[in-house]
Parts: structure tokens; sequence; C-alpha cells
């Protein structure tokens, strides 16, 4: 499975891109810093992308944006790896408490890539391990990055996963904006322009649509509260849960299946 250089289907919406370069900017390394959590709790909404304006018209004050070499929006592609029986799907679709994600994620603006492992935490956290890569990952994990999976794994109580079985099933490329909130430690990102390719090469995307995720502590954000007064709730959507059952037919929804039948996903084409 090679990586995807995708160009916008819908470039963000005019208002949303023209309040975002007003942002200050914030560099990679400041972020990273300064609001760049590892270990948080997510929440994810999917709401029609002409809704963006009014969310973050209301909490841009307290805004900067990611700047990278002049830009604020960025293509990314994840390619997630999964096990013969997609162990790592049904875990995640079952809420398993030992459930984990295996995945390759390149800033393809940036030509930036590493393995990736997230695992649950304590209270509902999201916990993420990286590792950098030289170049993107073709085919099967080689045996340092099989080592890190299989040592990561095991550190967080799933000793019994042998990451020689682990094969890409999905890649995911989409434009990433991402804003933080410096005084309040932490940051919310917004994804467009989702498209799934499977192995077999089936693809999917969604259009109008945009997947806001607030990255934080237990207290809810600025932008959870402003999403909240539009009507959003968080959603149990997972880029790759939703992929997998949109591309594969035979998968079942599990819990997944409110977000799949929302009227924003549901006619993914």
């Amino acid at each position: 499975m090679s990586l995807t250089l995708v160009p916008p289907l819908h470039p963000t919406t005019p208002s949303y891109a023209a309040a975002l370069a007003e942002l200050s900017s914030v560099s990679l390394e400041t972020l990273a810093a300064q609001a760049g959590r590892m270990t948080r709790i997510d929440r994810k909404y999917v709401i029609p992308a002409d809704d963006l304006d009014a969310v973050f018209g209301s909490t841009a004050h307290e805004a900067v944006a990611l700047e990278i070499d002049g830009r604020r929006t960025f293509g990314y592609s994840s390619i997630y790896f999964d096990t013969p029986d997609l162990r790592s799907f049904h875990d995640g679709g079952r809420r398993r408490r030992r459930r984990f994600k295996v995945r390759t994620r390149s800033y393809l603006d940036s030509d930036l890539h590493f393995l990736e492992v997230k695992t649950r935490g304590a209270r509902g956290t999201t916990v993420k391990e990286r590792q950098v890569l030289l170049h993107p990952v073709h085919g099967g994990l080689d045996p340092a990055g099989q080592k890190f999976v299989a040592t990561t794994l095991a550190a967080h109580g799933i000793p019994d996963l042998d990451p020689r079985d682990l094969h890409p099933t999905l890649e995911v490329t989409y434009r990433r904006s991402t804003l933080a909130f410096l005084s309040a430690g932490h940051r919310t990102t917004v994804d467009t322009d989702v498209r799934w390719t499977a192995q077999d090469g089936i693809r999917a995307f969604v259009e109008k649509v945009a997947v806001v995720e607030t990255k934080a502590g237990s207290t809810p954000t600025a932008v959870d509260r402003a999403l909240w007064r539009l009507g959003h709730r968080p959603m149990q959507i997972s880029k790759y849960g939703a992929g997998m059952v949109t591309t594969h037919a035979d998968l079942p929804h599990l819990k997944w299946h409110r977000t799949l039948t929302n009227p924003l996903l549901a006619h993914a084409s």
C-alpha cells in the first residue's frame, strides 16, 4: 500500500479559511511543547463544513493556528495495520479495554513519517506513542517497527499480539488544520476531504463534512461548548472503523452504527 497525495475535493469553506489566515501563528515545536498532549481525552464531532464559521467565530480570540512553511492546512496520510482477523477493528468496535491501533502517519507537505501505537489509558484517555520513520512504510513493518509495536503494546497490557501478523488494511487521507489554545493547554483539529482506500483498492469519500476533534483533559473546552450550543454532540467515530465499514460491506457497524447512519456520512461515495 503506497501513500496517496490527494488534492482537496472541496477546499475548506472560504470564510473559515479566511478566519484561519487571520489568526496568529504557532510553530510545531511550540505546539508540541505547550499543547501537544500525548495522553488526553478526545472528543470527536461530525459536522457540516459550513458550521465551522460559527464554531470558531466564537473562540478565535483565544486561538492560534499551527503554521509550517507558510501553510495552515496540511495533507495527512495514515496507513492502518491489522491482523488477518481484524483484531484492532473488532476490539475497537466492541469497546474492549485492551484495544489498540497501529498506523503510520505521514505529513505529506513536509515529508515527515511516524509509526504510531494508540492504546487506552486510565479514565478513557488515549495514549499515543510514536517512533520517527526515515521513509514511508510499504508493505509490512520492518524488524525495528515490529519491536517498537510489540514493546509498546506489552507495556499497555497487550503482550499476546505478534507484530509479524500485522499488515496494511486501510489508507486514510485528509486535510487538517490545527488550532491551539495555549493558555488553556489544549488544541483542536479540523479534518476535511476525508478519503479512504482499502487494501483491495476500493475507495470512498465524504463531501462537505468536517471532523472536529478536541484534545484536552477531562474539562470540556471552549470549542466543545461552542459545538454544543449548535446542537452537536460528541460521536463515536474512528476514521479507521468508519473507513473499514464503508469500504467493506460485509463488516458490522459495531459501536459506530449511530455515526455511520448519520445523514452526513450515510451517503459516503
